[in-house]
């Protein structure tokens, strides 16, 4: 019975001490010893050339037509009233223009006298949209001046590569209603050092 109490206490003991034993491996926490740490250093974000460049980019000059600003038609329209010499059919249309988009039109701007900058066409039409003549005003320092005037019906100007100017027009018979003329010509137009002159003219019958 002593020999069974004696061994009851002795075995508690040994085994703590062969665990004790089990524990100097690989499971043993030592202390004073650190693991190393890898620490990973990424590089430095640096801008790439084409966002830097074109973060803020340098807007380049623009398309801007050569020569002085756009007249005012207004402006052009007090002028032609002004000039005697204005065909009285025109002057009645602009006398009773209050709005200006609806008797007249800024047509092509070329430099047909040569003077190093552009005279500006302007159209006039009906309120129905029916082009019955033309003008070219040069721009002088106290405004605008009338050079030429031309009548023709549904008239449409365009310039020619050297300064030129080139009409075509629809003509109408004495009997011809309004949607169909008989004809159309073709007119061209230079300035001669003094006014403008027609230099050639052709003429088309209808079908």
């Amino acid at each position: 019975m002593r020999r069974r109490h004696l061994l009851s206490l002795v075995l508690p003991v040994l085994l703590a001490l062969v665990l004790a034993g089990c524990a100097t491996g690989s499971g043993l926490r030592v202390e004073g010893v650190e693991t190393p740490v890898t620490v990973t250093v990424s590089p430095s974000a640096e801008p790439s050339p084409s966002l830097a460049t074109d973060a803020n980019p340098k807007v380049g000059p623009t398309n801007a037509p050569k020569g002085q600003p756009a007249v005012d038609l207004q402006v052009i329209r007090r002028t032609l009233l002004a000039d005697s010499g204005v065909d009285p059919n025109f002057r009645s249309v602009l006398a009773k223009c209050e709005v200006i988009d609806r008797c007249m039109r800024r047509g092509v701007a070329v430099d047909v006298m040569h003077v190093g900058r552009p005279q500006q066409v302007v159209t006039v039409h009906t309120v129905d949209g029916f082009t019955f003549g033309a003008f070219l005003l040069a721009q002088e320092p106290n405004g605008p001046r009338l050079v030429w005037s031309l009548k023709a019906d549904q008239a449409k100007v365009s310039a020619t590569k050297d300064g030129g100017l080139v009409v075509e027009s629809q003509v109408f018979g004495q009997n011809d209603r309004a949607c169909c003329p008989s004809g159309s010509k073709v007119e061209v137009y230079r300035w001669n050092g003094q006014q403008m002159t027609r230099t050639s003219e052709k003429y088309q019958e209808g079908d």
